[in-house]
């Protein structure tokens, strides 16, 4: 479980994406054979637990035609999809469509190519049929891709204008001991900072942090544990392990004992 192809392109992209949902183009041939290559990687590393896909025909019928107040998508040509292993492993595969998700998401944005994690609004039968998604796997999210207007559509900033109504908490209120920020290492906070920018549904921001600079590590954790806040986490994971990297930190992420709780250890802190 590592970040695939790090580069400062990942951690600007943390910062830069938004989520689009009009689309005026798809994917050149060349960069759907490039996001097919990456999301190979990311499924060799994730060992079957999770499975990245591409597709462009049939993504219309996958976005088209919907009218809930979180969707409106139009002009979407290509798609990607997050696919889990379910079964026992199922908790934990929630968390690893995220955490190589997210990845697959920075290196499109890196592109220059529009995204938008997508649960709720598409047409789930037809993407699962197109995706070939076979017994023993679940579809977690979908995810249009292609170019994008450069401003905002007036859809689009309808959207915004309501998630924005849900601000994200400050970093304080997500952490168990907020006072240890105060002592915690820079490359620490920078990815706490990165974590608490990352998406979430409905802009819930679902995790909560632990510190302990003592031992150089930080724990992530959902505050409650529906399944699809999984998928979130996941995101989290990833932005923590990105930052940390582009600060000159490696690390491994460990399952902790409790719940739904990762934990990440730096083993590499650069001075």
């Amino acid at each position: 479980m590592r970040i695939q192809e790090m580069g400062p392109e990942l951690y600007a992209g943390m910062e830069a994406r938004v989520s689009r949902r009009k689309y005026t183009a798809a994917p050149s041939a060349e960069e759907l054979a490039e996001l097919a290559r990456y999301a190979a990687e990311l499924n060799r590393d994730a060992d079957g637990a999770v499975r990245i896909g591409v597709w462009a025909d049939g993504a219309e019928e996958v976005f088209g035609g919907l009218t809930n107040s979180y969707g409106m998508f139009s002009g979407v040509r290509a798609f990607a999809g997050f696919i889990g292993r379910s079964g026992g492993d199922g908790e934990r595969t929630g968390v690893l469509c995220g955490y190589y998700g997210e990845q697959f998401i920075l290196k499109a944005t890196a592109m220059g190519l529009g995204t938008c994690w997508v649960a709720g609004t598409f047409d789930k039968s037809m993407a699962r049929r197109i995706a070939g998604v076979n017994e023993g796997e679940t579809l977690y999210c979908v995810s249009p891709l292609g170019a994008v207007p450069e401003a905002l559509g007036l859809r689009e900033r309808l959207v915004k204008g309501f998630s924005a109504k849900r601000s994200r908490k400050p970093l304080a209120d997500l952490l168990t001991s907020p006072e240890a920020l105060a002592a915690a290492p820079a490359w620490m906070a920078s990815a706490l900072e990165s974590a608490r920018i990352g998406p979430s549904a409905m802009n819930a921001q679902p995790w909560r942090f632990r510190l302990a600079q003592d031992r150089q590590a930080i724990t992530a954790y959902l505050a409650s544990h529906p399944a699809a806040k999984r998928v979130d986490l996941g995101i989290a994971l990833a932005h923590i392990e990105i930052a940390a990297l582009q600060a000159g930190v490696r690390g491994v992420w460990t399952e902790g004992e409790e719940p739904h709780a990762w934990t990440f250890q730096a083993e590499d802190v650069r001075r």
